[in-house]
């Protein structure tokens, strides 16, 4: 239920979003024409490694508690800036 609400609402901002762009409200994006790399699968499925490998070395980093792997914790920022990852 919750995954079909989330595909209706993304539905409706990219309906929104094409009907504010038809009526020149701002301009098509530039990487939304044929022929840019990120329509290009074998860009995709780089991209996709890049961030899974990425995603994994974050859940380490939390797995292990990586703000201990800061090189000097100077006081003057929050918690959450103390960790080396972010969600």
């Amino acid at each position: 239920m919750e995954y079909t609400n989330l595909l209706m609402n993304y539905e409706k901002m990219y309906d929104l979003d094409a009907e504010h762009i038809t009526k020149g409200y701002y301009r098509e994006p530039w990487d939304s024409k044929v022929g840019q790399r990120q329509l290009n699968p074998a860009y995709a499925a780089v991209k996709l490694r890049e961030f899974l490998t990425e995603a994994k070395l974050n859940l380490d980093r939390r797995k292990r508690d990586g703000k201990q792997e800061l090189p000097f914790v100077s006081g003057m920022y929050p918690e959450y800036y103390l960790n080396n990852f972010h969600f």
